[in-house]
């Protein structure tokens, strides 16, 4: 297996499909299945990248900041059915976008209903990315406001977004835990990184997570840069760093990482209820793993609709393609990830959580199996068909299956990720 996926990573990067590739695979217990890098911080040049260089995390961090307000919830500062609008003001009169006037003007109403935590710890809120929304990527244009500002760290992105529906009545992928972050402050009295800081990254060793890159030995901020593929298929590194202390750290999408951070402390210990198994620190108990982040909460709790759950439609072509994770499997989504209810044929088992980052960087979280694995090449656009490539690889060789044949996601117009 190793030399297998050694082999097929060298040649992605040489061939230059993609600027670097990394992954790490491991047991419950944190034995390595597989861990390796390969390329460089810049497809042009620059440092050798390895599991310990920082890249942006992109939506790796609502996973994250998931658990952190399910902390609080076990603290009992917290309560699952209070209305957002406690702790956002700016959330208190939600309108909902029902389309256009003939003139081109949004034309909206008062929302019946009123988004709780529940509603953002499941993407049904309402709330949704314009970049992945028509009538809301419609909405900004008529509004005057460039779609896809959410890494500004500017609070209008966040603030003017209305509903696309009602909430509690449909999963919507989107800006919830960029609002449930916000909550994570309000509740805490503290910002967003020192909070995650003092409660998680600091007790699982994680030195190198946080809102900007971790310095390497010489004081450089030196990480994976984030590339984009132009037309004719190559790769141009892109200098996107985040700003450095924005209004609004979004919950979903603020931290840099590295691989040996998120999956060797952090998934691992989600893997394994919330006690990583070497160290023994706890950041969540046991039942409240078992009772939010491993069970499906959108049709049992919120009794909302799970259609939509995994597809993707972009309104921006240049930096996401359309797309379905796990086409075929029946999904829903737990108080932290998105969970496949059926075995998927890559490996994982049903019960599993997984998600993504929007640069191609895909994880999963198997607890019947007791694995977990993520993948890393930080490309543009998101759902590209090389990364997914890769990572059905490194999947199936984890878990000892065969490659894909025909018939599978690669011979269809949808994408396994996640």
């Amino acid at each position: 297996m190793e030399a297998k996926l050694n082999s097929a990573f060298e040649a992605s990067v040489k061939e230059k499909k993609v600027p670097a590739v990394g992954a790490i695979a491991l047991d419950k217990t944190g034995k390595v299945i597989y861990s390796g890098a390969y390329g460089k911080t810049s497809i042009e040049g620059g440092a050798a990248f390895t599991t310990s260089t920082p890249f942006l995390a992109w939506s790796l961090t609502k996973l994250v900041v998931s658990i952190a307000a399910l902390q609080l919830k076990e603290q009992g500062k917290l309560q699952l059915d209070d209305l957002v609008e406690k702790y956002v003001p700016q959330i208190k009169d939600p309108k909902i976008l029902e389309g256009f006037n003939d003139d081109g003007s949004p034309k909206l109403r008062e929302a019946k209903n009123k988004p709780t935590i529940l509603n953002l710890l499941t993407h049904t809120s309402g709330l949704s990315y314009d970049w992945c929304n028509k009538n809301l990527f419609q909405y900004r244009l008529a509004t005057n406001m460039a779609p896809g500002l959410y890494n500004t760290g500017a609070p209008e992105p966040f603030f003017d977004s209305p509903l696309d529906s009602e909430p509690g009545t449909k999963f919507e992928y989107g800006i919830s835990i960029d609002i449930l972050g916000l909550v994570v402050e309000a509740v805490s009295k503290q910002r967003l990184p020192a909070y995650l800081k003092e409660h998680i990254f600091d007790p699982l060793g994680m030195t190198k997570t946080g809102p900007q890159p971790a310095l390497n030995a010489e004081g450089v901020d030196e990480f994976l840069l984030v590339h984009m593929r132009l037309p004719d298929g190559s790769l141009v590194a892109d200098p996107l760093k985040l700003p450095a202390d924005p209004v609004i750290f979004g919950g979903g999408h603020f931290l840099y990482s590295c691989m040996e951070d998120y999956v060797s402390k952090f998934l691992l210990t989600v893997l394994n209820h919330g006690t990583h198994p070497a160290t023994g620190v706890t950041i969540l108990q046991k039942k409240t793993s078992e009772d939010y982040v491993f069970r499906e909460h959108v049709v049992s709790s919120v009794g909302a609709s799970i259609d939509g759950v995994g597809v993707v439609k972009s309104m921006i072509g240049q930096v996401c393609n359309d797309g379905e994770l796990l086409p075929g499997l029946k999904k829903s989504w737990s108080c932290a990830f998105m969970m496949n209810l059926e075995d998927s044929p890559s490996g994982r088992k049903a019960g599993s959580g997984a998600w993504c980052g929007f640069g191609n960087i895909y994880y999963w979280v198997d607890p019947t199996e007791g694995i977990t694995g993520m993948l890393v090449t930080e490309t543009l656009p998101f759902l590209d068909p090389e990364p997914l490539r890769l990572f059905d690889d490194f999947e199936r060789a984890v878990y000892g299956h065969s490659e894909a044949k025909e018939g599978d996601w690669r011979n269809s117009t949808s994408s396994p990720a996640a």
